[in-house]
């Protein structure tokens, strides 16, 4: 354990200076196997997800997708439902970041066909970790024009959260929806998306409401109002 704090620190330190990214690319995968070593789920967690920033940060698609296989494979072998969730939902939206549609599908429906086997008090227990599964599932469907499947996940995701706090979860689902209806030309179809993006926007924290700002502007644009477009 203290091989893997003192390559996880180390690695943390380095993070954000330029010239660096190789150590700590190196470091934390040093880590990695030390958590591994010691038992230490929780550390493999933080140092994969480390890593898997600086590899898309740096562009080092391949290592990323293998790295986040890897840490399914450890979660599956010790049985771990959480971490297998967690990594499946890491990957896919990294995929997503970079545009590769059809993988991110391929991993968020493997994510979906776990939670569908997974026994309801998991599901309860952790419902932030399951309804990302179902969001980054609707969210890849979207992206690639499947807006019927979409609502479907969306819907999935909805009931997963529905005891969480709004912020810790609903209003990125409200989001996705916005974005869908907007995605249009019916006229009908861009209102019910402003107002679902308006009404995430007053109740967000700072980062979903510049998110759905940024939606706004889109769709103000669309409308030909640059105006209210660039105050959004």
């Amino acid at each position: 354990k203290l091989l893997f704090k003192d390559y996880a620190y180390a690695a943390a330190v380095l993070y954000n200076i330029p010239g660096r990214q190789n150590d700590v690319i190196r470091y934390l995968n040093v880590a990695i196997d030390n958590a591994e070593k010691a038992d230490n789920p929780s550390g493999t967690q933080y140092a994969v997800s480390i890593l898997g920033m600086a590899y898309r940060r740096e562009g080092k698609i391949n290592e990323a997708i293998a790295l986040f296989e890897r840490s399914v494979d450890i979660a599956k072998r010790k049985n771990d439902i959480l971490g297998e969730a967690w990594s499946y939902t890491a990957m896919v939206e990294m995929l997503i970041y970079w545009k590769l549609h059809e993988e991110a599908n391929l991993y968020a429906t493997r994510g979906v066909e776990l939670i569908e086997k997974s026994d309801s008090k998991i599901k309860q227990k952790n419902p932030m970790v399951f309804g990302q599964i179902y969001l980054y599932k609707g969210i890849v469907m979207k992206d690639m024009g499947h807006l019927g499947s979409c609502g479907y996940y969306l819907d999935k995701a909805s009931q997963m959260v529905k005891t969480l706090p709004y912020n810790s979860g609903q209003v990125d689902i409200d989001i996705i929806r916005g974005e869908m209806f907007t995605m249009g030309t019916n006229a009908d179809s861009l209102s019910k998306g402003e107002k679902m993006l308006l009404a995430a926007q007053l109740q967000a924290t700072p980062r979903n409401k510049a998110v759905a700002s940024f939606d706004l502007a889109q769709l103000a644009f669309k409308r030909g109002d640059d105006r209210k477009a660039e105050q959004l």
